[in-house]
């Protein structure tokens, strides 16, 4: 028979330390939580890890963490994720530690679910996109200052522009070659030519992710539209499920819309300008070469847009 707690039971952690130093941040990481998260198809409740903290002002030797975890757990457990629920979360944890910080942080990592159509056929499948939220409530005795950022994480296929141009004029070089003796060929012999050397040079294409960090109006939190917004930009995200037709597709895609990392951080750049609910972003885009053994990259954010004009 387990023997009842005593009621005396010593808190060590109220002690005080003999180094008197504020601590900028102290609390838990890779807590496993469930969050709600509403989608056009349906609510999920997803498995995500968050790192609960504040920081630690006073001299006691250590902070109630056992009190940001039941926090954080009890009121991701009520309501779907959104701005008002994480500043509740936050200002949970700064209540529950008696005076100990003025700053609670939750940085929260999950991956959402998005059922995705193939392009031609009647397909679907499902795809996941890592998002990423950070927040920070820090109070004063005159005002309270709330931050929350959320980082969203697209795949998607770039072929190179400067690899397709050689392509098409090796291509082109090696038809007039091969046809430097020719009067008047036919449709059927130029089709003929092509099944059977029109690709004798191809151009490389890589996977490539655009990472998109937001600042959001706190009166919406649209995840699933803001990366249907990205996804449409760039054209050829990854697919899913997809049969010769849909594979087809995207390669008639790809072809009509070639790409350097420049040119596909400024079309998500500027889809995301045309967001009224986005304060402020900040993206890169990252082409992992097949060419080359290093990868390619640009970056760029509203408030550099907004320098410009």
């Amino acid at each position: 028979m387990s023997q009842k707690p005593s009621s005396e039971i010593p808190d060590v952690a109220k002690n005080k330390t003999s180094y008197e130093i504020p601590l900028e941040e102290v609390g838990m990481d890779e807590v496993f939580v469930p969050v709600k998260v509403i989608t056009s198809s349906q609510q999920w409740e997803i498995g995500a890890r968050a790192r609960v903290s504040i920081d630690l002002i006073k001299p006691e030797r250590g902070i109630h963490m056992s009190r940001l975890y039941l926090r954080c757990h009890e009121l991701l457990s009520k309501d779907p994720l959104s701005h008002q629920v994480v500043r509740k979360i936050l200002q949970s944890f700064i209540d529950s530690q008696e005076g100990l910080c003025a700053t609670a942080y939750l940085n929260l990592r999950f991956e959402l679910p998005l059922l995705r159509n193939a392009l031609i056929t009647d397909f679907k499948g499902w795809k996941s996109y890592p998002i990423t939220i950070k927040s920070s409530l820090h109070q004063s005795a005159s005002q309270k200052n709330f931050q929350m950022s959320t980082t969203l994480e697209v795949d998607y296929s770039s072929t190179c522009p400067c690899s397709a141009a050689l392509s098409r004029r090796y291509i082109r070089d090696k038809f007039l070659a091969d046809h430097k003796d020719a009067r008047n060929l036919t449709p059927e012999e130029v089709a003929q030519w092509i099944d059977t050397h029109g690709l004798s040079a191809t151009p490389h294409g890589q996977r490539s992710r655009a990472f998109v960090h937001l600042f959001l109006d706190h009166s919406s939190f649209p995840l699933e539209s803001l990366i249907t917004t990205i996804e449409d930009a760039l054209t050829t995200p990854t697919q899913t499920a997809v049969k010769r037709f849909d594979e087809q597709q995207f390669a008639v895609l790809s072809g009509q819309n070639v790409m350097f990392a420049e040119d596909a951080a400024r079309r998500v750049a500027a889809a995301l300008m045309d967001q009224p609910h986005i304060k402020d972003f900040d993206l890169s885009v990252h082409h992992y070469e097949s060419l080359h053994s290093h990868d390619a990259f640009a970056r760029t954010s509203k408030s550099a847009m907004l320098a410009s004009h």
